[in-house]
């Protein structure tokens, strides 16, 4: 896992992600409602970009939540995949004498 330098950067990514967080849970104190009915959700789509980015940059990579098979994907390339993982069928086209 990377560990980020102390830089204004990683403060800033810091910040971001505070405010996309306080952006998502929307406290009551906190009347940010969506006035135009289809763009109005794309910042609670934004502020989840930002945090998961966030996230990410601070070694909290939750994208990893959503790959396809994790040891697929650990895998160094030109491998095979284990035997467990493959599906192997074969088909027979029957014709129909019905007809």
């Amino acid at each position: 896992m990377n560990q980020p330098d102390s830089t204004p950067k990683s403060a800033v990514v810091l910040l971001l992600g505070i405010v996309s967080l306080i952006w998502l849970l929307n406290p009551p104190g906190l009347n940010l409602d969506d006035t135009i009915p289809l763009i109005g959700n794309l910042d609670e789509a934004a502020a989840a970009l930002i945090l998961i980015n966030c996230l990410k940059y601070f070694g909290f990579d939750l994208t990893r939540l959503f790959q396809a098979g994790q040891r697929a994907a650990a895998a160094p390339a030109g491998s095979k995949p284990a035997p467990s993982s493959v599906v192997d069928i074969e088909t027979e086209v029957v014709p129909n004498k019905g007809r």
